[in-house]
């Protein structure tokens, strides 16, 4: 989530849109898209490593059209004229795009790195 802020402040500044109390509340509902996106997939990897099916793919289709319909309600906003509504998709698009991606990345490679520490340390107490 530090990570998703870090990001969208930056893209922001890069793009020079101001940060106000509407893109607040946005960015916010959008660290919590993130928040569930990650934990679906670790979901994912979890029940994938258990069942041993590839699930993971499943649910990132599922994120990827959840996002897709977030990005199509407010996302188009940032076609409109006037400077509040712009702002609002404007931080939409970036704010989704980060999460999706950080989402995507960042969670199998923790996971990746957790199995593979848990798994050598238990063949070791064996």
């Amino acid at each position: 989530m530090l990570l998703s802020w870090v990001i969208i402040i930056a893209c922001m500044h890069l793009f020079g849109l101001q940060f106000n109390i509407v893109n607040i509340i946005l960015a916010t509902f959008i660290f919590g898209q993130g928040d569930d996106y990650t934990i679906f997939v670790v979901e994912g990897l979890i029940n994938q490593e258990r069942i041993g099916k590839r699930l993971l793919e499943q649910y990132k289709q599922s994120i990827i059209l959840s996002a897709l319909v977030m990005l199509m309600a407010i996302g188009v906003l940032v076609f409109a004229k006037h400077p509040a509504m712009f702002s609002l998709g404007a931080v939409t698009l970036i704010g989704m795009s980060a999460v999706v991606t950080m989402a995507f990345i960042i969670p199998p490679i923790l996971f990746r790195l957790y199995t593979r520490f848990n798994t050598s340390g238990n063949k070791n107490c064996k």
